[in-house]
């Protein structure tokens, strides 16, 4: 018995297109990870949420008369009322310089994904052409 065979296609053609194709799929992948990184990524506010402390004094002033424990007195109470209002300030440059940083590493990271996005696409689009320009044999 006879059997006719399909004359297999030719492997050196195949051979030839394996770099195409996978210089395509680079392609594609690259693009969709370049765009993704360049439009998506973490969205940061740059807004930081924290509830400032709010140290209030019990101490007052008062005036019994001219002795020195009233001026003592008085001096502690003034003494806590100036520490009171520095840590209150305090907290609330700490939180501004907490927002700031953060708004500043948002948007510094965000420069970052999207250069790293057109690197990835620009190696891409370098590598399929390259793959174009080779000669086939």
């Amino acid at each position: 018995m006879a059997y006719d065979v399909a004359p297999a296609s030719n492997p050196k053609m195949a051979d030839s297109q394996i770099p195409m194709i996978l210089a395509s799929v680079w392609l594609l992948v690259s693009i969709v990870v370049g765009l993704l990184l360049m439009t998506g990524g973490p969205n940061k506010s740059g807004d930081v949420r924290a509830t400032l402390p709010s140290l209030s004094s019990s101490a007052s002033r008062s005036a019994y008369g001219g002795d020195a424990y009233t001026g003592i007195q008085n001096a502690a109470a003034d003494t806590e009322n100036a520490v009171i209002a520095s840590a209150n300030s305090l907290a609330q440059l700490e939180l501004t310089l907490a927002q700031a940083t953060s708004r500043s590493a948002a948007a510094s990271g965000k420069n970052t994904q999207f250069g790293l996005g057109f690197l990835i696409i620009a190696i891409a689009v370098g590598i399929f052409v390259l793959t174009l320009r080779r000669p086939t044999s």
